[in-house]
């Protein structure tokens, strides 16, 4: 991720959540999101090549994909890499939010967390050394 984008963040949470479309507004009108829609929706469907793709090149995705990439691995009993990238997707997301200058942004990790991350996180604190 270049830079920053709240909305586009608040809108892939959205997509995420709710696994409908949202069309981003304002300035970020402009941003083709429809991708990063497809792949969350994709992924969560149980289509292979989603998570094949995100794994390829995770860089090109946003935090929620990544949060969403970590429950569909965990799911699959791949619950060290779920682990990775649902930290992963954290930390981006926090950096993201941190750099926002609407505060609310934190609110959107907080969802995320709430959502992907209670399964996670007790699994990731069973075993303190790996």
């Amino acid at each position: 991720m270049k830079k920053p984008l709240f909305s586009l963040f608040l809108l892939l949470l959205c997509t995420a959540l709710h696994a409908k479309e949202i069309a981003p507004k304002g300035e970020f009108a402009n941003i083709n999101v429809a991708e990063q829609n497809k792949t969350v929706k994709a992924l969560l469907q149980g289509h292979d090549a989603s998570l094949y793709n995100i794994l390829k090149a995770p860089e090109n995705y946003f935090p929620p994909t990544l949060y969403a990439l970590s429950h569909v691995l965990f799911n699959q009993g791949r619950k060290d890499e779920a682990v990775f990238w649902f930290y992963a997707g954290q930390l981006r997301a926090r950096s993201d939010a941190n750099k926002a200058l609407d505060r609310s942004a934190r609110q959107a990790v907080s969802a995320l967390n709430q959502q992907y991350g209670t399964p996670i996180n007790k699994y990731a604190m069973s075993d303190i050394k790996n």
